[in-house]
């Protein structure tokens, strides 16, 4: 059975994120709604979830119905420290610039699309390629087992695969969890994608290309619960 049908079999009800119809001080889209920029139409299918500052809507573009997009938005609205669209688009700038010179690489990463601004909703909004459920809503909302023979392993590699060519572009991604790794859909439904930027830093200097002097005192950033056990709360992090 393939995962799609797992996910059609467990019919889940709706999250409380898909029930929410406003987030205080910005506008929740609703279904037929559209965003233009540039040549693109940005026509809302569903809200798929919701955060602090920021929602993600299905989309498509008028010009081609068939295909759909996960639309990112963030509200200007935000305290300036938590705005992390920003980040988010800068570490898809430097994929995308690194998958001109190795097209067959970065496959745990999606694709960039669009990126814009709304004045009608007061936010800035990236569009990517779609994917399918989070590792964590696999296990928890779906129900599907990822403890089989050889599923943990390929999981496993495959997130392993991901943190490696973050690395490798200079970024450490800082919040490391099954929610930020997601399958994907159709023909690349075996692979495992890293998913949200937001609050990734760059470990290079960007003049030297050197490693950057660690700092004697950091915030945590990222999740409690998945957080290094070893770390102590204010050590930065090194990749040698």
């Amino acid at each position: 059975m393939t995962l799609r049908e797992k996910l059609e079999r467990s019919r889940p009800g709706k999250s409380k994120e898909q029930k929410t119809k406003k987030k205080k001080g910005r506008k929740i889209m609703s279904p037929d709604d559209v965003i233009k920029n540039g040549p693109f139409s940005w026509k809302v299918v569903t809200l798929l979830g919701s955060g602090g500052f920021g929602d993600v809507y299905k989309v498509f573009d008028e010009r081609n119905k068939a295909k759909q997009y996960a639309l990112k938005t963030e509200s200007e609205d935000g305290k300036k420290v938590m705005l992390r669209l920003k980040v988010e688009v800068r570490v898809m700038m430097a994929i995308l610039e690194a998958r001109k010179t190795n097209p067959q690489g970065y496959k745990h990463f999606v694709e960039f699309v669009d990126r814009g601004k709304s004045e009608d909703l007061g936010c800035k909004f990236v569009v990517m390629s779609l994917v399918g459920p989070s590792l964590d809503d696999c296990r928890r909302k779906y129900g599907v087992c990822l403890n089989d023979r050889s599923t943990p392993y390929i999981i496993a590699i495959q997130s392993l695969e991901a943190v490696r060519d973050l690395h490798a572009l200079g970024y450490l991604h800082r919040d490391i969890k099954p929610a930020n790794f997601a399958v994907g859909l159709g023909p690349t439904e075996p692979t495992v994608f890293m998913l949200d930027f937001g609050i990734c830093r760059s470990f290079l200097d960007p003049a030297t290309k050197q490693h950057r002097a660690p700092r004697k005192s950091v915030k945590f950033l990222g999740t409690n619960l998945w957080q290094a056990k070893r770390k102590k709360p204010i050590e930065e992090c090194h990749v040698t």
